[in-house]
């Protein structure tokens, strides 16, 4: 079956819907070179409207997927970002299906029409629900020097602290990010596939639930995440 695309209605630039069997996603047009991506947006809670929020604020477009997983598609999670399936699994013993594949697929035509021209900045969405007893915001990467990965690391502690500004309701996380810290999340299978591959540079997120399910704590962690991306996307777009 072919993805259904609609046109909704709304202020500004109109989102787009593309609808498959298993899910569905939507498009949500942005400044060229820069795309966010929401691969988990069904099942990762709050990762789309974080997602869609951090669009509208920085101007970047975003893909962000819904479904994927559950009923329609038999209790088996589709990777989306990657033409696999299944959960909690080690990359190499993900099946490559056929439906996964055209999920991919499709996600990853959405991402370069969204990039409306070379990819420069890829900034792929996650949460992460293992718990530790201590937790940090965990960026992977790839194509951002130890330099540009200290720049941002200083903006969002900056941003972070100005945030805080004594609200003991904030969770204040610090940030781990690849190259110079090591990270537990490294995204080791979607590095094969686009649009990780395609882009120049990937800022590869993944935000614990203490910084996304309290609604205060979500919104201070959307404008924390966009200083990383300002600053990112000034380094390899070459504007702010």
């Amino acid at each position: 079956m072919s993805p259904r695309i609609e046109a909704a209605r709304g202020v500004g630039a109109a989102p787009e819907r593309v609808a498959l069997p298993e899910g569905e996603f939507r498009l949500i047009p942005g400044r060229p070179g820069v795309v966010i991506g929401v691969p988990h947006g069904g099942f990762e809670e709050f990762t789309g409207l974080i997602g869609e929020r951090l669009g509208r604020l920085t101007g970047a477009g975003a893909v962000i997927a819904t479904g994927f997983a559950g009923a329609r598609t038999g209790g088996v999670r589709l990777n989306v970002n990657r033409p696999t399936e299944g959960a909690r699994l080690p990359p190499g013993a993900e099946p490559l299906t056929a439906r996964a594949r055209r999920v991919h697929d499709a996600y990853a035509a959405l991402v370069r029409r969204a990039a409306r021209g070379p990819l420069a900045l890829y900034v792929e969405l996650h949460g992460y629900t293992r718990r530790a007893s201590v937790v940090h915001l965990e960026v992977a990467t790839a194509g951002i020097g130890p330099g540009l990965a200290r720049r941002l690391k200083a903006r969002y502690r900056l941003a972070r602290e100005r945030s805080l500004n004594g609200r003991r309701e904030l969770p204040g996380l610090d940030l781990l990010i690849e190259p110079v810290d090591r990270v537990r999340f490294r995204a080791t299978a979607a590095r094969r596939w686009p649009p990780f591959r395609e882009a120049s540079a990937v800022l590869h997120i993944e935000l614990p639930p203490e910084a996304r399910l309290p609604a205060a704590a979500r919104e201070s962690s959307i404008g924390l995440l966009a200083e990383l991306l300002r600053v990112a996307a000034a380094a390899t777009v070459g504007d702010g």
